[in-house]
Parts: structure tokens; C-alpha cells; sequence
């Protein structure tokens, strides 16, 4: 089966509202932070907090509408030392919009494991009341806390280490085991701001895990109402699942098109009239 390709340059509300119910396979996405990031000229990032956590709500309670009952919503959100509590408003915004938080991933960008080892990349902290913040959160949020997940697949679970361990357990025949819920995932680090696709990417390696969890392949459809330059969607295209994506802002839409119409031919895909969108706009 091929994949499709949908692009939206809009707002995401007035998008999630024309999909029908239950409709999506996994939503995977990365909203603002409401931090005060510069977007482009038609997107801004600081709103007054109750007014950012409202419309976080109203978004949040459109997308609860559109996954199938055993759907996944990976909700990747990060806050700053002096403001530290942002992903967890946004959570209780999701419970309240009728999500079931079934997992806590924590997304570790940088980790030292001794006096002189270290890996990863992170922004440092200057000031002297805070450790530089080497983490961010995605909240995995299904319709009712039960939709199954692929604990071992590839790129999500791991081999044992000592092979006698999986002896051990039950479900350990195959020497493979869950990683658990921290993803160690290094970003890549580029020398200079015009070199950078997005303000805030997220490494490719981070919706593939998140899409290869929920089970998403051929025949499914993944959304991203905040489609950046179109990473979840390359992590769809590359799993043979069809992508759905929203952008607002034009620079970005632009750079997401070119590259999931790049990412599309290299699949070889077949015509999208072949697997039509399960909605209309």
C-alpha cells in the first residue's frame, strides 16, 4: 500500500475540526512552548498564560476526537529552569480535554555519566541558580490509558546484555527487552542560526520511536497539527504510513513541503489517489 501526503498551510483549528472521529492511527507533535520563541512573523510564542493553557485546551480536546479508540497522542513539550512547570500545565490541559496519560518519556538530550565522560548536546545555563537543562517531556496519551504498543520493536526495545537475563523472564525468549521510558536521542548541532531548518527541530530518531511504539505502518495515518519542517511526517513516510501535516507559518510550511516531497520520492510512492485522505478540507 502507498503512502499519501496532506499539507495544510493553516491553522491547525481550523483543520482538526474537519477530520472525522476516530480517524488517525497516532498524532505526534511538538506545540510552542509559549516561551517566547520567535516563529516567523505570523506566529508569536508568548501569550498570557491562562490564555496559552485555554487554547492549548481547545486543540487538545479536537485531537482527542480524531484518533481510533486504541490511538497514541505523543505530546513532546519542554520548559526553561525559570519557568519549569509549562509541560505539566499543558498535561493537566490534556486530562482535562478527556486524554489518558498511559506513559511518562522522559527525552534525555544530553547526559554526563562520569567526572570526564559525557554525551549529547544542550544549551548552556548561565545563570547561577539553575544545572543546565539537558531534558524534555513527551507525554504518550491515549483515548483511554489501554491502547497496546509495541514495547520491543526495532529502535524501541533493546537486546539484554546478558543473554542469561532473558532467560529470566517470560517474555524475554527473544533476548529482547523494553528500553524503558528514557530516550537517550542527541540532537545535531549546527554552527550558525541561518543553518538551521527550524528554530526548535526535534531529531528525526524521536517521532520514529514515538511511531514505532504506537505500531504505526502501511495503511495508517499520522498527524502533526505543528508540522515544523516536517519531521513526524518523514518519520510516517519512512514507516509506509500516509502523513498528515499543519503549519502556519509560511517559511516553515515551504521547508516542510520540500522536504516530505523529497522524503515521499525516495519511498518511491505511488500516487495519493490510491489510499484517499480519510477527511475532506
Amino acid at each position: 500500500m502507498s503512502s499519501s501526503l496532506r499539507l495544510f498551510h493553516a491553522d491547525c483549528l481550523s483543520i482538526i475540526g474537519q477530520i472525522p472521529l476516530h480517524t488517525l492511527k497516532a498524532i505526534c507533535t511538538s506545540p510552542p512552548y509559549n516561551l517566547g520563541k520567535v516563529y516567523g512573523p505570523n506566529v508569536g510564542d508568548k501569550m498570557p498564560r491562562g490564555t496559552y493553557l485555554e487554547w492549548c485546551h481547545e486543540w487538545l480536546r479536537g485531537l482527542c476526537l480524531t484518533v481510533a479508540g486504541d490511538g497514541h497522542l505523543f505530546l513532546n513539550v519542554g520548559g526553561i529552569p525559570s519557568d519549569p512547570t509549562i509541560p505539566y500545565d499543558v498535561l493537566a490541559e490534556a486530562i482535562k480535554a478527556g486524554w489518558k496519560l498511559q506513559n511518562h518519556i522522559t527525552w534525555v538530550k544530553s547526559i554526563a555519566v562520569s567526572d570526564t565522560l559525557s554525551y549529547g548536546h544542550f544549551r548552556p545555563v548561565t545563570s547561577p541558580r539553575f544545572v543546565n537543562d539537558c531534558v524534555e517531556e513527551i507525554w504518550h496519551l491515549t483515548p483511554l490509558g489501554k491502547s497496546p504498543i509495541e514495547r520491543k520493536a526495532e529502535g524501541v526495545g533493546v537486546a539484554y546484555q546478558d543473554p542469561g537475563n532473558a532467560k529470566r523472564w517470560a517474555n524475554g525468549a527473544d533476548g529482547r527487552r523494553c528500553a524503558g521510558n528514557a530516550w537517550f536521542l542527541p540532537y545535531k548541532t549546527v554552527n550558525a542560526s541561518e543553518q538551521k531548518e527550524h528554530p526548535c527541530p526535534f531529531p528525526l530518531e524521536l517521532p520514529l520511536r514515538c511511531l514505532r511504539l504506537a505500531g504505526v505502518g502501511p495503511g495508517d495515518w499520522v498527524l502533526d497539527p505543528f508540522m515544523g519542517r516536517g519531521t513526524t511526517g518523514e518519520a510516517a513516510l519512512k514507516l509506509g504510513a500516509s502523513f498528515a501535516g499543519v503549519e502556519l507559518e509560511q517559511e516553515w510550511f515551504t521547508r516542510a513541503e520540500a522536504n516530505l516531497n523529497k522524503a515521499k520520492d525516495l519511498r518511491e510512492a505511488q500516487p495519493d489517489t490510491k489510499q484517499p485522505l480519510p477527511w475532506v478540507v
